[in-house]
């Protein structure tokens, strides 16, 4: 039955509405708050995300981080100042390459990520008691179609999902659409530590 243009906008109107309330309340409650309590309110989600790049396998320069946030070098910056300040993580010189700096997680950076992921799993799995894993995984999947359709609609747009901090082994994007975000062509077009790919590496502070 094909809908008319008044019911079609409605149905546009109503997922908009429903997808933007799912959003904050993932925002704001899971993250925000969740955060806030198991960083004693001193930080912010910005600091969040780069704590959990700078805890992937290869860390992240100053430079890497502000493309993967698509931020300036100097609000990344400024970030990553207020996390050493607090002993959180550390800057390191790369021992392929002495010109670039990278960050790593220091002890107490890392059992504050622990504290917020196990809060965030807790309260996770409280809402999921409601659900069928069937549910979910249906759920998990239809979101990943729609934003993979919705990026698919927007040829010259730059986007990035921030896969790497959120637990995705693969870039969505990049396996259904060949797509490279900001992030990933710079990874990609810097060479990498002698460690990963044999070869001198290189990086942007």
């Amino acid at each position: 039955m094909e809908m008319t243009e008044t019911s079609a906008n409605e149905l546009i109107n109503g997922f908009l509405g429903s997808a933007q309330i799912f959003a904050s309340a993932v925002s704001q409650i899971l993250e925000q708050r969740t955060w806030r309590e198991a960083s004693g309110g001193q930080l912010g989600v910005t600091h969040l995300k780069v704590l959990k790049l700078a805890g992937c396998p290869l860390p992240p320069t100053v430079g890497e981080v502000a493309a993967f946030l698509r931020v300036s070098n100097a609000a990344a910056s400024k970030a990553v100042d207020k996390l050493a300040e607090l002993r959180l993580l550390e800057r390191s010189t790369d021992a392929q390459d002495r010109r670039s700096v990278r960050l790593t997680l220091t002890e107490p950076g890392r059992r504050v990520l622990e504290a917020y992921d196990s809060a965030v799993r807790r309260g996770l799995s409280e809402v999921f008691r409601s659900f069928a894993p069937g549910e979910i995984r249906q759920a998990m999947g239809f979101l990943d179609r729609l934003a993979v359709d919705i990026v698919r609609r927007a040829p010259h747009e730059e986007f990035c999902g921030q896969c790497g901090i959120y637990f995705r082994e693969e870039c969505l994007f990049r396996k259904q659409l060949r797509r490279r975000c900001v992030y990933l062509r710079q990874q990609e077009d810097i060479p990498r530590r002698a460690a990963v790919r044999g070869g001198p590496a290189g990086g942007a502070d």
